[in-house]
Order: structure tokens, then C-alpha cells, then sequence
């Protein structure tokens, strides 16, 4: 059955979500399309616990037991494009702590305080705004989701209640010049599909995001859209 909300994690695995969609960079009057890889390959690794931070009023709250649970999610999308979320649970959210960008031309660590609540648990037609900010590199993270409906997903052959949310993100990178919007473009909404029951695991989600980087190869900027949906596999992950 559906649950409200979770204080646990994913089962720690290797996951694979059918993917579909394209990816395209475009610099002056060029651009340039190809397909998304067929498949992303996410990483959950073993929860531990951890102390909250000293901004925890803001970020949900403690859990009961005085503890929050912490992960670490590596999301795959190509060979050389990954992003690595270390994610923690709040008594009532799933904050982000860190997140790591990386592709073919440059690495970016983002590290907010307070953290970002990427998913608050309530009722259906709830929403909430988030903000935090990296001290290190200035650079900040606007946050905005909603709860939109719940669902039934089937995943391999087993129907999944889970709950569907929109959200708008947009991080900003003053010291690396670069800005990177998702779900921002009503024509365009971002969403992502989640079951509190099995630990806040993502069972799809539809990602519509721009980066905007200033290339000093190039001497000027350079946007990368991704437009595309993931789809769960299997609800049980892999050990390799």
C-alpha cells in the first residue's frame, strides 16, 4: 500500500530506468541532436545515520529517533555524464546535502545550506518552495514541487502506488557562469514519480532541464537541453 511518507532509503542496489528522449547542445547559430542512451544506470548506496545539521528546523525536522537517514544516489546518463546526490531524510522530507555534477568538460560540487527539500510528504495538491546556498562557490539552488496525483506504476509486472510530483529547479553558478534550469518552461514540465513505501525509491520521471555555461574554449556560451522520461525496470536493484 501506498505509504505518506518514509524516515528510510532505497533498498542499496544498482537500478536500470528504460530511457527515452534527446539531448541537444547548441552554441551560436549551431546545434546539434542525438538520442538519450537507452538505459541509466542509478547507484543506491547503504544507508547510514547521521547528526542533523544545526539548520534542520528548515529542512524538516528531526526524526524521532534523533537521527537522519543518509544515502548517496549516482545517476548515469551517459559515459560521461553523471550526477551524484547525497541525499538525507527529515521528519517530514527528503533534503538534498550535495550534489556533484560531472561531464566530459568540467566537474561541479554544490553544497547547500540550508539543504534543499526536494520531496516534502503530504497530501495530494500540497507544495513548497526550498532555497539553499553553497558558501564555497556562492552559487544557490531555487526549489519549488508539488504533489500532483497518485498513481499506479507498473514496474516488471507489479502495479506500485506512487505519488506523481512537478517541480522547478534552478541552480545558479555565478563562479563557473553557468545556470542550469529544470521543469522551468511550462510547455515543458519536469516530474518524477516516487513510492514512500519502498523507501522513496523513483519509479519515473520526465526531465526537461537546460545548462548554460560560459565555454572559454569557445568564448562565448554553450546550452545543453535535456529532454527526456525514465521508466523503472525492476523494483528489485542488482549487487554489480
Amino acid at each position: 500500500p501506498l505509504a505518506t511518507s518514509t524516515l528510510g532509503a532505497p533498498e542499496p542496489g544498482f537500478y536500470t530506468y528504460a530511457t527515452t528522449g534527446k539531448a541537444t547542445v547548441s552554441g551560436g547559430s549551431t546545434s546539434t541532436s542525438a538520442p538519450m542512451p537507452p538505459a541509466t544506470e542509478v547507484a543506491v548506496t547503504a544507508a547510514q545515520q547521521a547528526d542533523p545539521s544545526a539548520t534542520i528546523d528548515v529542512e524538516g525536522g528531526t526524526p524521532p529517533s534523533g537521527k537522519e537517514t543518509e544515502y548517496t544516489v549516482t545517476t548515469q546518463l551517459s559515459s560521461t555524464v553523471k550526477q551524484v546526490d547525497t541525499l538525507r531524510v527529515s521528519a517530514t522530507s527528503i533534503n538534498l546535502v550535495k550534489r556533484q555534477l560531472t561531464n566530459a568538460e568540467r566537474s561541479f560540487d554544490f553544497s547547500p545550506t540550508p539543504q534543499v527539500q526536494l520531496m516534502v510528504f503530504g497530501a495530494v495538491g500540497s507544495s513548497w518552495t526550498s532555497r539553499g546556498s553553497d558558501s564555497a562557490t556562492s552559487a544557490t539552488l531555487d526549489y519549488a514541487g508539488s504533489i500532483v496525483k497518485v498513481v499506479d506504476v507498473k514496474v516488471c509486472g507489479v502495479v506500485t502506488k506512487a505519488y506523481q510530483v512537478t517541480y522547478q529547479a534552478t541552480l545558479t553558478n555565478t563562479a563557473g557562469y553557468e545556470v542550469i534550469r529544470t521543469g522551468t518552461d511550462s510547455a515543458h514540465p519536469a516530474t518524477f514519480t516516487i513510492a514512500p513505501q519502498l523507501g522513496g525509491l523513483v519509479l519515473a520521471q520526465q526531465v526537461y532541464s537546460d545548462d548554460i555555461r560560459l565555454h572559454s574554449d569557445l568564448s562565448g556560451y554553450v546550452g545543453t537541453t535535456l529532454d527526456y522520461t525514465s521508466v523503472l525496470t525492476d523494483l528489485k536493484p542488482t549487487t554489480s
